[in-house]
């Protein structure tokens, strides 16, 4: 059985972007949009800007703006932010790359872009999200300075300075099709790669959206820290790519070096807290690649990494944080919880999957109430049941007390936090 890794409480926030700054990044797509004579009235992108607008105001109500997204997977205002800045984040990464270098074809792009539903998970129509997607790969090479072409039948095809990469773009929406999916990008790079591009070596990657397979739900995870989030996906990853693995024919055709896997997710952080959007990667690279097809690799990790690198200078930078070593809970607070949700929990009683917002416990000190979920008892978990071992408790009272106290002391685990 694998052993599962512990991580160390962060020290430090993690870099922040005001939610002004989004705003703006949105009114700046828009006028960009209008400049290349495209509407943006009654689409997406205005709800975006309305939602961020009214968040700004303090009086934010995600129900009244987003009107036609209502039988989505949204029970409370947390839910619309995270469904949100995974779609927000993603057009700011493709703004990002127009602005350093604008692609042939970028205009049609944008224009099937903006005419998708408010939500990926919403998204019946797929041509939308399948734009955004070759779009945001392309993002990753014009903010690297290369040319890139999005008129052709193949999906993106940049050029660097030293070689031209055919990419042909997949979202894949099940297990189930993801081997047919894979080979359909892999017969239609070797039918339109020619062998040179304007006198450059051509090498052809399949890039694949796998968000869906290994997320169904196409939400949102929850982790301890961020190194957490990041080898949770990365675990994820390593899963999809296996089942792939485990077909002989996988990664071995010719002229085509790399299969480059992501996973797009917004993540919520315990500690610190904190919500970020992972445009996470895995790259699987040919092993029969012969030397040029090594350099090509290198050449072709070296735009990512730089890609991926660039900061935002808006972001607030990373602030020192103190861990609190002791808590006092004064005489006269009291605390409750649901017996059958902690049973359940606690001894996986009938085998019931509570919902992550299902209530489980109360605590109340003095004028302040708070209130603990399912999904806090998931990340306490492991030094709930260290302690409940080390205690011989057995009596559900005894054992729910040590649970809220636990939950109590991970929800603030830096000074002045409490």
């Amino acid at each position: 059985m694998e052993e599962e890794r512990s991580y160390s409480l962060p020290l430090k926030a993690l870099p922040s972007l005001e939610y002004s700054y989004h705003l703006q990044d949105l009114i700046e797509l828009n006028e960009y949009l209008s400049s290349k004579g495209l509407r943006s009235r009654n689409t997406r992108i205005e709800r975006y800007i309305e939602y961020f607008s009214l968040v700004l105001e303090k009086n934010e109500d995600p129900w009244k703006v987003f009107k036609n997204s209502l039988k989505g997977p949204f029970e409370s205002p947390l839910d619309w932010e995270l469904y949100i800045l995974r779609e927000v984040h993603e057009l700011m990464w493709i703004l990002r790359g127009m602005k350093c270098k604008e692609p042939l074809g970028g205009v049609e792009k944008l224009e099937l872009m903006i005419g998708g539903s408010d939500f990926a998970a919403l998204d019946k129509d797929s041509s939308s999200r399948n734009a955004q997607f070759e779009l945001r790969i392309a993002s990753y090479f014009l903010q690297c300075g290369c040319h890139v072409d999005l008129t052709t039948e193949t999906d993106v095809i940049a050029i660097s300075n030293k070689e031209v990469f055919y990419i042909e773009c997949k979202r894949v929406s099940s297990r189930k099709q993801l081997a047919k999916r894979i080979r359909d990008a892999e017969v239609q790079l070797q039918k339109r790669m020619p062998l040179k591009h304007d006198g450059k070596k051509v090498f052809g990657c399949v890039a694949a959206d796998v968000t869906k397979v290994a997320y169904q739900h196409n939400g949102l995870t929850f982790a301890v820290t961020s190194d957490h989030a990041r080898d949770t996906i990365q675990k994820d990853f390593q899963d999809v790519v296996s089942h792939l693995e485990a077909k002989p024919d996988f990664g071995t055709k010719k002229r085509i070096f790399n299969y480059w896997f992501q996973i797009h997710i917004p993540s919520l952080v315990a500690h610190p807290p904190s919500v970020a959007t992972r445009f996470s990667s895995f790259h699987k690279f040919n092993e029969r690649s012969n030397r040029k097809e090594v350099r090509a690799a290198k050449n072709f990790c070296e735009i990512f990494e730089s890609a991926s690198l660039i900061s935002d200078k808006r972001e607030n930078p990373p602030q020192q944080l103190k861990p609190q070593t002791e808590y006092r809970i004064p005489a006269g607070a009291t605390y409750s919880f649901d017996k059958d949700v902690v049973c359940s929990v606690l001894r996986e009683k009938e085998g019931k999957e509570w919902p992550l917002d299902k209530e489980l416990a109360v605590l109340e000190i003095k004028n302040d109430v708070h209130y603990f979920y399912v999904a806090d008892s998931i990340i306490a978990m492991p030094i709930i049941e260290k302690n409940i071992h080390k205690s011989g408790y057995e009596e559900l009272e005894e054992l729910a007390l040590i649970m809220i106290a636990i939950m109590f002391a991970q929800r603030f685990p830096y000074e002045q936090s409490v």
